[in-house]
């Protein structure tokens, strides 16, 4: 059995394999199994995948989120530590959501706050968003749909991003 599983979520915006969707295997073939490999990590590695036919950002996200959370859940009972590697920021929902929000602290970072929600974004870009869900401040009905959710309290929460220029 390994001692480390890989999950790779390739996905940007409902997009698989597209623009940032790219990156998991990239990060994951260039760099991590070769590394692993070199000191003896023993590892596997999953993809997760949609299933809509016609993929939205919202329902994908969430999809997603779903599935991670399974996954993560599944390694932490089996004592396997899951490395998720995503192009989306949302991804975050399942990976906290499988490792027991109420136990779990976030250091994030990131070139952008990712706490806005859907009544003060200017972008409508969703994936600005995972940290207010993670608090319980946005999409309420499908953060509940992830399996563990529960919110985050904002003081196990630090955020670290790029200074502007």
């Amino acid at each position: 059995m390994p001692g480390t599983r890989v999950i790779l979520s390739p996905y940007d915006s409902g997009h698989c394999r597209k623009r940032m969707g790219c990156g998991p295997e990239r990060i994951f073939e260039s760099g991590l199994k070769g590394l692993f490999s070199r000191i003896g990590v023993q590892f596997d590695s999953e993809e997760v995948a949609s299933d809509h036919p016609f993929p939205a950002e919202i329902s994908s996200a969430f999809q997603l989120a779903r599935k991670i959370s399974e996954r993560v859940h599944t390694c932490r009972e089996a004592r396997v530590f899951p490395i998720v590697l995503s192009g989306n920021c949302n991804a975050a929902v399942g990976t906290v959501s499988g490792c027991g929000a109420e136990t779990t602290g976030i250091v994030w970072f990131d070139g952008h706050g990712e706490a806005t929600t859907p009544e003060t974004t200017r972008s409508g870009f969703l994936d600005g968003m995972p940290i207010s869900i993670l608090l319980g401040r946005a999409w309420h009905t499908l953060a509940q749909s992830v399996t563990g959710f529960s919110p985050v309290s904002g003081h196990r929460i630090v955020l670290f991003r790029r200074a502007r220029p």
